[in-house]
């Protein structure tokens, strides 16, 4: 069955006759898995932006924010914002290679390739700003890559199996080092910051990103202080802020 299909470049969503029936048609990936969240993610992004630069700083750990390094041997000297620069890079790449003419060639090809490019540039901004001024990580970030990541894969293997030139084997090994790289991006910005770091000492739940919190790995540390010994106030994680007393009783206090 012929890898190359003659609806690829309509929004199917389906192709038919072509890799076995099982692939999205090229435009549906350009445009709805590729093209449709990055546009989002920009979009909110620069919202994001804007809040965080009238946002003052809650992290001290302005060398940890150039030097956070990866747990990858190969790694070891890069940190985030040097990953996403690569991962734009890659995607620049992308783009070029589309420029000058593959099977995947098109309006909607090249779009998909240039907001690529583009929401690599804004996640080295937001990735910057977040660390200093929010004592979370990226929430944002964390979102748009543990979605993208599951179409960016499907993307990937369109590419793979109508790869008919050099060109497009060129782009499938970028777009797979794509995801591999993103993967490694998604697992540092899901790291919660270190209480050392902050000005303020705050609750596990308040400083840990997108995977901690969809899993509640974040409490594990209390369940096993519980499960060696009873619990007491000490060993309680701290209230947040709205929470704590001292709001509290200003609230509550007759004026």
């Amino acid at each position: 069955m012929s890898f190359f299909c003659l609806n690829d470049d309509t929004l199917g969503p389906a192709v038919h006759g072509c890799r076995d029936d099982f692939d999205f048609t090229v435009k549906f990936e350009n445009v709805v898995l590729s093209i449709v969240p990055a546009s989002i993610f920009v979009a909110a992004a620069l919202l994001r932006l804007v809040h965080l630069f009238r946002k003052p700083r809650v992290v001290d750990g302005v060398i940890l924010q150039w030097l956070k390094l990866t747990p990858l041997v190969v790694a070891f000297l890069m940190h985030k914002q040097s990953l996403i620069a690569a991962y734009a890079g890659m995607r620049l790449g992308q783009l070029v290679l589309s420029a000058r003419g593959t099977y995947w060639s098109s309006q909607s090809g090249v779009a998909s390739d240039a907001m690529g490019f583009i929401v690599g540039l804004v996640m080295i901004l937001l990735s910057f700003l977040e660390h200093p001024r929010s004592p979370r990580p990226s929430m944002l970030l964390g979102i748009y890559l543990l979605v993208t990541i599951l179409f960016d894969i499907a993307q990937s293997r369109t590419l793979w199996l109508s790869s008919g030139s050099t060109n497009d084997l060129q782009q499938a090994h970028i777009s797979v080092a794509a995801v591999a790289l993103k993967a490694v991006i998604l697992v540092l910005e899901s790291r919660k910051k270190r209480q050392v770091d902050l000005r303020k000492q705050q609750c596990p739940e308040a400083t840990s990103g997108i995977i901690s919190l969809s899993t509640y790995f974040w409490v594990n540390t209390l369940f096993f202080t519980g499960f060696r010994k009873l619990l007491t106030i000490g060993d309680l994680y701290a209230l947040d802020e709205p929470m704590s007393a001292e709001v509290l009783y200003t609230k509550l206090s007759p004026a």
